[in-house]
């Protein structure tokens, strides 16, 4: 009688889990003729997958950690160097804004002296002369000389 136990679980685990899904009946009848059938096939299963984890999956895990652990390093040393390359970026444009800024005031500067003196020889006399000293009649404050002129 122990024989038959042990021939039913031999037979038993010597089915095929994915011919066995196909054909519920024919697991019922193992079922039937042994009530060890599915702890066995599950136990069977979970070797098959464990197995699997074991050979396969391990190895590439590591060497998944390995590259990620390096990609990460990498990522913060990017993340820094971009941080400080941007920095400079917007030192850059702060010292363009800055010179941008003089050189309109510059051009400005020159824009009006340039106009005062076309005005001086225009008219022949001075507008950065105070309007009160025109109006008292200070004529040498007035009269400029022009460019030419002695």
């Amino acid at each position: 009688m122990a024989d038959a136990g042990k021939g039913a679980s031999t037979s038993g685990q010597d089915e095929d889990v994915s011919q066995l899904v196909k054909d519920p009946e024919k697991i019922k009848v193992l079922m039937r003729r042994d009530p060890r059938f599915i702890k066995r096939m599950i136990t069977k299963e979970i070797e098959q997958i464990n197995e699997t984890i074991r050979t396969h999956i391990t190895p590439n895990l590591e060497r998944l950690n390995t590259s990620i652990a390096s990609k990460s390093e990498l990522r913060e040393h990017l993340t820094k160097q971009i941080d400080t390359e941007m920095g400079n970026v917007r030192n850059l444009e702060a010292e363009a804004r800055a010179l941008i800024s003089k050189t309109r005031h510059t051009a400005g500067t020159l824009v009006r002296k340039t106009a005062v003196q076309r005005v001086e020889e225009a008219r022949g006399f001075s507008v950065t002369t105070p309007t009160i000293t025109i109006l008292k009649g200070s004529p040498s404050a007035t009269k400029t000389k022009p460019p030419g002129d002695p």
